[in-house]
């Protein structure tokens, strides 16, 4: 905590002009209360799909069935998005990375998943390679289908969920099969340490629980919950509870559902989120369309942070005013020590200005 001396006098002309530089929040953003939500970078259209690299390269999935386009790619640290591949694919709406090379060949490959005819339920998954080769791994066919998630276990597998089945399909180098079926349509997959297997299902709203080699662990973890899902990386801030994101047409909350029972918290509320996953820097990214119907698609990058007093978007100078206002009040403890006194503003700002 920050803790102020002799040596960290606060100036009142110093402080004014920092916060006058700050950026303030637009209207319409993700409501977060304890983190912070603030964009990671742009230059993403029609994001569907969101993954990572071991080096923290983020890759999206991009929807858009109106002609060849190529999937997006964010640099480690990077803030604008290029286009990855070196073929234009018709359909690349699903991305994940193949770390170990058993499904690819090539450690690090994406596979990209999506529609590639000639028949309109016949897909394909590509695999673009390092250098962006790209080249079809399988397919087309109507068994693997409109790919609508792919992700990697621990150990290598490829798993996807693809069209309006239950079926959730593996491959760990050959042809895929079917891995195991739940009742509905399986919409997307997550991974927990274990390499047991989250589902959502956009047609019963149930979120199942399987074994790595597909036994059902349970088949009702949580209910009324249509979107997507992924596993906390285990951190003391995450721990390895399931986070969802909801569509906007069913709330665009941030859920999260406690591990092993499946109890249900919103932590964030305004979203218009197609995917998330969790970053080799632990925190939370979640791909987040502001401005319907136009295709501009955020990448939003999600930290615990309580100095965004607001809950609003990132740390910006309302933060503070809204703080002060309440520390004025009498309603600011911030360091939970069961009363307002100045030392909760000094740790306020000393979060404030260094970030989160």
């Amino acid at each position: 905590m920050f803790r102020r001396s002799a040596h960290t006098p606060l100036s009142s002309l110093a402080l004014l002009t920092t916060l006058a530089a700050l950026p303030t929040t637009a209207a319409a953003q993700p409501v977060v209360p304890g983190f912070a939500a603030c964009p990671r970078g742009s230059g993403i259209t029609n994001g569907f799909s969101i993954s990572f690299a071991s080096d923290g390269s983020l890759f999206a999935g991009h929807e858009d069935n109106g002609g060849l386009v190529l999937a997006w790619r964010m640099s480690p640290g990077g803030s604008v998005a290029e286009p990855f591949g070196d073929t234009p694919l018709p359909d690349p709406d699903t991305s994940a990375v193949d770390t170990l090379g058993l499904v690819t060949g090539t450690p690090g490959s994406l596979v990209i998943g999506g529609v590639c005819g000639p028949g309109p339920d016949d897909g394909c998954l590509w695999r673009v390679r390092p250098d962006e080769s790209t080249s079809v791994l399988f397919g087309p066919s109507p068994f693997i289908g409109n790919v609508l998630h792919t992700r990697f276990d621990r150990t290598g597998r490829l798993l996807f969920t693809s069209g309006v089945t239950g079926a959730v399909k593996v491959s760990s180098g050959a042809f895929p099969t079917i891995l195991f079926t739940v009742p509905g349509a399986a919409r997307c997959l997550a991974i927990d340490a274990g390499n047991r297997i989250y589902t959502s299902n956009t047609a019963t709203g149930v979120i199942s629980l399987h074994s790595a080699a597909g036994a059902v662990v349970d088949a009702s973890f949580a209910t009324g919950f249509v979107g997507s899902i992924a596993v906390g990386p285990s951190t003391p801030e995450w721990g390895a509870d399931v986070y969802g994101i909801e569509t906007a047409a069913t709330g665009g909350r941030l859920i999260r559902f406690r591990v092993p029972d499946g109890t249900p918290t919103v932590i964030g509320t305004g979203f218009r989120g197609s995917d998330l996953a969790f970053g080799p820097d632990n925190a939370l990214y979640i791909l987040h369309r502001p401005n319907p119907p136009t295709s501009l698609t955020q990448v939003l990058r999600i930290v615990p942070c309580r100095a965004n007093w607001n809950g609003v978007a990132c740390v910006d100078s309302q933060d503070f005013f809204d703080f002060l206002a309440d520390f004025f009040a009498g309603h600011a403890d911030f360091n939970d020590s069961g009363a307002t006194n100045s030392q909760d503003l000094f740790d306020f700002l000393g979060q404030f200005f260094s970030g989160c």
